[in-house]
């Protein structure tokens, strides 16, 4: 806390294709760590940032693995996820599923 007050955080992944070209679809992913009630994911579909998908992650502060589930329509190359909150957070990790296409394009 910051004088009492919560102190927001925000942690941003790169772009990436996962090492691999096809389309794919992200199920979901498994956060190993502590986040706060309300934490929350966005998805970020391709390189451009066009299209954002937000997730509430209804926890507790435990240490613990959260598996957070994304729509079924996303499919893109490209994606980057951010993770925000306002509590205690430690990441220990993050493992992403992944259901590639396979329509090359």
């Amino acid at each position: 806390t910051d004088a009492g007050m919560p102190v927001k955080w925000e942690v941003q992944t790169g772009v990436t294709d996962f090492g691999a070209r096809e389309l794919k679809h992200v199920p979901s992913v498994y956060v190993g760590g502590r986040l706060g009630p309300g934490a929350a994911f966005t998805v970020h579909e391709g390189e451009k940032r066009d299209a954002s998908y937000r997730y509430s992650t209804p926890r507790g502060q435990a240490a613990q693995n959260y598996r957070q589930h994304f729509g079924k329509g996303l499919r893109a190359r490209y994606y980057s996820f951010t993770l925000t909150g306002e509590s205690e957070f430690e990441l220990d990790g993050l493992h992403f599923e992944l259901a590639a296409s396979k329509r090359r394009l």
